[in-house]
């Protein structure tokens, strides 16, 4: 019963329910059915009178529920800057915390897409740039895929970060880029003179060919330590962009002359030649008469 009456004050903004509910010596620590700590629905829900009534009466700011979240990481995900900005005034706030899958606040804010919010948690705690959260993204990673060219400037002008961190599918930072067709993102990227351009598990050029952005591609292409023919899955870049009907991306890595391996073959041998001619683009299949 007290669980109840503790989930209605925090979702609802009632500060004078809480304080007679202090009154009557409630337990404050008390959680939902779910295990969210009163305190954690009131940062999810942007209740700042509940929460520094709380604070007040003792309630742990570091307290976690079943996730291993404290109230900071919920104030970060849902972009609530004036309850972050009370939660990190805190003495005791520890803004580095990780949850159960490596996440810090910073990282919950930058999966947010909380550009705001994350400048007041590095300003607190800059050393957690570079922890893995969920999906074992890192805040750059979040900043990328999200397209917030912001917190993304914001990330990349630190010394700190590693932009080369690959997450649980092997991307990086530039992968999601390049996948995503994000020229202006990947331009600031490359602004990062550490930033590896051939990664091993997915290669970006590759991403790029195979969902047709043809700017990309021709960024890439125009930086000579990529390797235009690094392959995934034993599939190169020309034969992905011939196999999903991309001509301008083929005929644009076709004219890379000796730089390219026409010739590249997948796992069941097949070439850039065989999928042209299975698919009847004579224009291509010229083109790769002619350079072969």
């Amino acid at each position: 019963m007290e669980t109840t009456r503790f989930a209605w004050p925090s979702q609802a903004g009632l500060k004078e329910i809480a304080h007679t509910l202090i009154k009557i010596g409630a337990d404050l620590q008390v959680t939902d059915r779910y295990g969210q700590p009163l305190l954690h629905q009131a940062a999810s829900n942007g209740h700042n009178d509940v929460i520094q009534l709380l604070l007040g009466h003792g309630v742990d700011v570091n307290s976690t529920d079943p996730g291993g979240r404290t109230a900071l990481h919920f104030a970060a995900f849902y972009g609530h800057k004036s309850t972050t900005r009370i939660l990190l005034s805190s003495p005791e706030i520890d803004s580095a915390t990780c949850d159960n899958e490596g996440a810090t606040p910073l990282c919950a804010a930058a999966r947010g897409n909380h550009r705001c919010v994350a400048l007041q948690i590095l300003d607190k705690e800059p050393t957690s740039i570079n922890a893995l959260g969920f999906g074992e993204k890192n805040a750059l990673h979040f900043a990328v895929e999200n397209r917030n060219i912001h917190l993304a400037s914001l990330l990349v002008d630190l010394d700190s970060p590693d932009p080369n961190t690959c997450d649980v599918q092997g991307w990086t930072a530039l992968n999601y880029a390049a996948g995503q067709g994000d020229l202006r993102m990947m331009e600031l990227l490359l602004t990062r003179s550490d930033l590896e351009l051939n990664i091993s598990r997915v290669p970006p050029i590759y991403l790029a060919a195979e969902r047709g952005h043809l700017e990309v591609v021709h960024r890439l292409v125009s930086l000579h330590k990529v390797d235009i023919n690094q392959t995934y899955w034993r599939k190169s870049p020309l034969f992905i962009a011939i196999e999903k009907g991309y001509r301008s991306i083929a005929k644009l890595l076709l004219k890379q002359g000796s730089r390219l391996n026409v010739n590249a073959k997948t796992s069941l041998e097949d070439t850039a030649l065989h999928i042209a001619v299975s698919y009847g683009d004579s224009e291509i299949v010229e083109l790769l008469l002619r350079d072969d």
